[in-house]
């Protein structure tokens, strides 16, 4: 990850589950075809695993000595199936960096969003029955900006809130929320966002 962000003075601005590849060899198949499923074999530890950034079409570079301030566009280049971050429309220029954010946001949603959610749930409906995502959450989440102190105290002090994994879950719906805002100074830099992952990968240590 820290190699990412030093790469990126490239800027993206079409991250997407499908431009993301890493080098799972996955199971081992015959010459016919067949998969042989109960063999293992010690590839991983020959070759760690390795994730890689593809289709860089749209990607643009700025010079790595130029001023961050100074690090704007307008616009967008050319025309794609994805959905534009707000600021790509407007004509103004914009920090490519917070539309890659937004970008990130916008596939952890496609991709988390209704299993985290679904987990959150049934920790809910452990301690009330009748209690849904939406009706605990689902206002605070619809606001371009979250209030973190009510839609913590939205859980009237459920039960579930100390329990370390719900934290995390719930913690993760915030962080990807914050990406997709459509404000981008509310959007986390990417230094943010990788210092919070390490935050909640150390509290899931013994």
């Amino acid at each position: 990850m820290e190699e990412i962000l030093d790469y990126l003075v490239q800027i993206f601005r079409d991250l997407d589950s499908d431009n993301i590849l890493f080098n799972d060899l996955g199971a081992r198949m015959e010459p016919d075809g067949n998969t042989q499923a109960n063999v293992t074999w010690p590839f991983r530890s020959q070759f760690p695993i390795r994730y890689y950034i593809t289709d860089f079409e749209l990607a643009v570079c700025f010079d790595k000595d130029s001023d961050p301030a100074s690090r704007k566009i307008t616009g967008r280049m050319g025309e794609y199936a994805q959905e534009y971050a707000l600021e790509m429309l407007v004509g103004d220029p914009y920090c490519p960096f917070k539309v890659d954010v937004w970008y990130l946001g916008q596939m952890l949603n496609n991709d988390m969003n209704t299993e985290v959610k679904g987990f959150i749930e049934k920790e809910l409906k452990a301690t009330r029955e009748d209690a849904s995502f939406d009706d605990v959450f689902g206002t605070y989440f619809a606001e371009d900006v979250l209030d973190m102190d009510k839609m913590y105290m939205s859980t009237g002090g459920a039960e579930w809130i100390p329990n370390i994994h719900n934290r995390i879950a719930y913690s993760l719906l915030v962080m990807i929320a914050q990406m997709q805002s459509s404000t981008p100074e509310q959007r986390p830099t990417l230094q943010e966002l990788l210092d919070d992952i390490t935050s909640l990968q150390l509290k899931l240590l013994p």
